[in-house]
């Protein structure tokens, strides 16, 4: 999804609304729960381009319903190398993988990967089996450019953890949504838990063979329908949820810290004045928002 170092966005930055400070998203400790300090309210006037801290109240039932938000302006963690990430990249700029990432056998080992993902464990023994998989697999996998460099077995490993924390917090935002977001990043041929993308796609920075990867990752269907200029904001409800709980997660794979609401709300406001989010792209955004601080506020959810 998903999702990763697709998700930033380098604009300028408008000032961020006054008194508001929030503490970085944790992800979930290794093999447990980590408690995340809940979000602190800011007053809560007006609704605007983009949204300020909002109080993440207990919601009686799964709802799919925001309550309203105020200024601020948004950005993401980007690679180790500084590349900047921009929201075009979460477009899908080349058709579905090429013949090799079709096989049977890429797609037998990213099933045994989701198997494993929805199985019992903690987040250690599924980071170590997941790893091992796919590093297996990688190193028996066609790459579509022999001149390009793998990821490193450590390097997977990292992408692993991270995407196993990442899609355990959109499953949640998923219920506190009432949606289904179970397949999250795990979408056919797109999964990231395909060797054929996985084996560029843990690489920190952004080479070729990562915006190879990023690209062909950006197929499935979440991505696919944020890039439509046609599409609603309620078409684009996972694609939403994915975009700011990737800003709010701390990045092992890029070595970056989580970005700050204050930011985040600075990025929507400026990238929407900009032109370069539609309407239905920043409602959308907007209206994840507090189901983020929600999350953030009950704590990471157990891998």
């Amino acid at each position: 999804g998903g999702s990763r170092r697709d998700n930033g966005v380098m604009l300028r930055i408008s000032p961020a609304a006054p008194g508001i400070s929030t503490p970085a998203y944790a992800a979930p400790a290794m093999g447990g729960r980590s408690a995340v300090p809940a979000c602190p309210p800011p007053p809560l006037d007006t609704v605007a381009l983009a949204s300020a801290e909002i109080s993440p109240a207990p919601m009686a039932a799964p709802v799919d319903a925001a309550p309203p938000a105020t200024t601020a302006p948004l950005a993401s963690p980007g690679p180790a190398s500084g590349a900047p990430i921009t929201l075009a990249e979460l477009t899908p700029t080349q058709g579905p993988l090429p013949r090799e990432g079709r096989s049977g056998a890429s797609r037998a080992v990213a099933d045994r990967c989701h198997a494993v993902v929805f199985g019992p464990g903690t987040l250690d023994e599924k980071t170590d089996a997941i790893s091992g998989l796919l590093n297996e697999a990688i190193a028996a996998t066609p790459s579509p450019n022999p001149g390009w460099t793998k990821a490193t077995p450590e390097q997977v490993r990292l992408f692993v953890m991270e995407t196993i924390e990442h899609t355990a917090s959109i499953r949640r935002l998923g219920e506190l949504r009432g949606l289904d977001f179970t397949r999250h990043d795990f979408e056919g041929d797109q999964s990231k838990f395909n060797p054929e993308i996985t084996q560029f796609l843990a690489k920190p920075g952004r080479d070729e063979s990562v915006t190879w990867a990023i690209k062909t990752h950006n197929g499935s269907p979440h991505h696919d329908l944020w890039s439509r200029p046609t599409s609603k904001a309620e078409d684009l409800k996972e694609s939403a949820t994915d975009i700011i709980n990737a800003w709010r997660m701390s990045r092992r794979v890029y070595d970056k810290p989580a970005w700050s609401y204050e930011k985040i709300h600075a990025v929507i406001d400026a990238d929407f004045n900009d032109g370069r989010l539609t309407h239905a792209q920043r409602d959308a955004l907007l209206a994840a928002l507090p189901f983020q601080q929600q999350l953030e506020a009950e704590g990471a959810p157990r891998a």
